[in-house]
């Protein structure tokens, strides 16, 4: 039966000291394990033995590190990210329309985490410059005409060669998780929402009405929890807790999540209104 090791709460972790305990599993390598410390989003290890993992995380809580152990087959698993592109803010519920125009409302009770992160992502194009052809010319002709075998003008290929350029294109994701009888993860792209139902509220940048929509959500769910991404950007303050590498990063994360709000009586984070 396999088990993991899960952090109580997100914090800055001394990279070699905590990777070398890690690495004491037997299936754990160093660079492994020095990788997962790096670039953590809250478990910490996964696929122990119970022993290994219960030595392992007492040696942890020993140096300050809170963690706890977790039978992996007991771990809460979401649903997979469904992306909606319309939905509908109203008293009741949110009400979520499929590619088929069908509608399916979501009470707003059984939401129970809104998740929101800034990715950049990066996007590299291709293009190509040329050179001035070159003629390639044998004597003069009548009237200064170049020939080439009795023929016309004759223009070497040009010469080009590839220039690459990278740019980042921010995006903002928003993911809406509901428990049963309607457990449901949405997933929203703030430059490909559909935001009509805002009415005469509606901006000119997709930007301004994101932050109208979470903002709605937030209001409407009000039992719902945030992750630090959704506090930092209603608050305004220290946005880089917005910011994640992936969406792998960002996935992950909120399955720590997730597993902390379904094992401890409070909640990991703030709820979504920032209180």
């Amino acid at each position: 039966m396999p088990y993991a090791i899960l952090l109580n709460e997100l914090i800055p972790l001394d990279l070699e000291r905590t990777a070398r305990i890690l690495a004491k599993a037997r299936d754990i390598i160093y660079a492994d394990a020095t990788r997962t410390v790096r670039h953590c989003y809250g478990i910490l290890a996964s696929g122990l033995g119970y022993d290994e993992a219960k030595a392992i995380a007492d040696e942890l809580n020993r140096t300050g590190v809170g963690v706890f152990v977790m039978d992996q087959n007991q771990m809460y698993q979401p649903e997979p990210a469904v992306v909606i592109n319309n939905a509908d803010c109203l008293e009741e519920c949110l009400n979520v329309q499929d590619l088929y125009g069908r509608s399916h409302p979501l009470l707003w009770p059984n939401i129970i985490l809104i998740s929101l992160g800034r990715i950049l992502q990066r996007k590299e194009t291709v293009t190509y410059s040329s050179s001035p052809a070159r003629s390639a010319m044998r004597g003069l002709g009548i009237g200064g005409l170049a020939m080439f075998g009795g023929g016309m003008i004759y223009l070497a290929p040009a010469d080009s060669s590839p220039v690459r350029k990278t740019t980042e294109e921010e995006m903002f994701v928003l993911d809406i998780f509901s428990k049963a009888p309607q457990k449901n993860h949405y997933r929203i792209q703030h430059n490909a929402f559909n935001y009509d139902y805002l009415g005469p509220r509606v901006k000119m940048k997709a930007a301004e009405n994101f932050h109208l929509l979470v903002e709605d959500l937030v209001g409407y769910a009000k039992q719902a929890y945030g992750n630090r991404g959704v506090n930092a950007y209603l608050s305004g303050e220290d946005p880089k807790k917005m910011d994640y590498n992936d969406l792998d990063h960002f996935d992950k994360e909120n399955v720590w999540l997730l597993q902390l709000m379904h094992v401890q009586p409070s909640a990991p984070e703030e709820d979504a209104t920032g209180r």
